[in-house]
C-alpha cells in the first residue's frame, strides 16, 4: 500500500510486477505536461483517479497492465495501450485519444459524458463497455469495438472517411435521444441500432453506411442530411 500523496513532476514510471498489487489511496495524481509509464504486468489499484489535466498530458500502459481509476480534467494527449491491458473505470469529459496497438486489447468501463470524445486512432481492440450520456466516439481508423455501447444522451459516432469501424456489441437501444452518425465512413454494427422509443431518431449527416437499425416501438425516424446508407 501507498497512502502518501503522490505527485508527478515529470515524465515518470511506476512498475508493478506482475501477479502483484500496489494499491494507492492517496489523493488524486495530477499528470499535467508530462507522461505517466505504467508497467509490470501487476495491477495499479488507485482509490483516486490519474487524471488527465493538461494538453500534454499521457498514460501510457507498456505492458498487459490494470489501472483502477483514470479521469479527465481537460483536453489531453490521452491513453497508449501497447499491450493488452484494463482500465477499471475511465471517465472522460474533455477530449481524449485512445490508441490501442494493433492486435491489442483495452478492457474495463468508459463513461462518456457531454463535452467529451474518445478519438480511436490505431487498429486495436476497444473491449471496454462505453456508456454515453453525451459527446463523441471518433474512429480515425479500421477498429473494433466489442464492448457493449449504451446511449444515455445525445451522442455522435464519427467514423473517418473510407474507415470502418465494428461494433460486435449488443443492440443499442436510443431511447428517448438521438444518435448522429458522422464522418463518412462505415459502421458495421453486428446487431441492430434500435428505435424503441417515440423520441428515437438516427441522424446520418454525412455520407455514411450503417449495417443495421430496426425498430421495436413507433419512433422519431430516420433523417438523412447526405447521401448514405443502411
Amino acid at each position: 500500500t501507498l497512502s502518501g500523496p503522490l505527485t508527478q513532476a515529470g515524465n515518470i514510471e511506476i512498475h508493478v510486477a506482475e501477479n502483484k498489487t500496489l494499491s494507492y489511496s492517496g489523493a488524486a495524481v495530477n499528470l499535467g505536461a508530462r507522461t505517466l509509464t505504467i508497467s509490470g504486468k501487476g495491477i495499479f489499484g488507485n482509490t483516486n483517479a490519474l487524471r488527465l489535466n493538461n494538453a500534454s498530458s499521457k498514460l501510457l500502459l507498456a505492458n498487459t497492465t490494470t489501472v483502477s481509476r483514470v479521469s479527465t480534467s481537460a483536453n489531453n494527449s490521452g491513453v497508449d495501450v501497447d499491450q493488452n491491458s484494463t482500465i477499471t473505470s475511465l471517465s472522460v469529459a474533455h477530449t481524449t485519444p485512445v490508441s490501442i496497438a494493433d492486435g491489442k486489447i483495452l478492457s474495463g468501463a468508459i463513461t462518456v459524458s457531454t463535452g467529451g470524445s474518445i478519438k480511436l486512432g490505431e487498429t486495436g481492440t476497444l473491449a471496454s463497455t462505453v456508456l454515453m450520456s453525451g459527446g463523441k466516439l471518433e474512429a480515425d481508423n479500421n477498429l473494433t469495438l466489442s464492448g457493449a455501447l449504451t446511449q444515455a444522451g445525445n451522442i455522435d459516432i464519427h467514423v473517418a472517411e473510407n474507415k470502418t469501424l465494428s461494433y460486435s456489441g449488443a443492440a443499442v437501444n436510443l431511447g428517448a435521444r438521438t444518435l448522429t452518425m458522422s464522418g463518412k465512413g462505415t459502421f458495421n454494427n453486428t446487431n441492430a441500432l434500435r428505435l424503441n422509443n417515440a423520441s428515437s431518431k438516427l441522424l446520418l449527416s454525412n455520407t455514411t453506411t450503417v449495417s443495421s437499425v430496426s425498430s421495436t416501438a413507433n419512433n422519431s425516424g430516420v433523417d438523412i442530411n447526405e447521401s448514405s446508407t443502411i
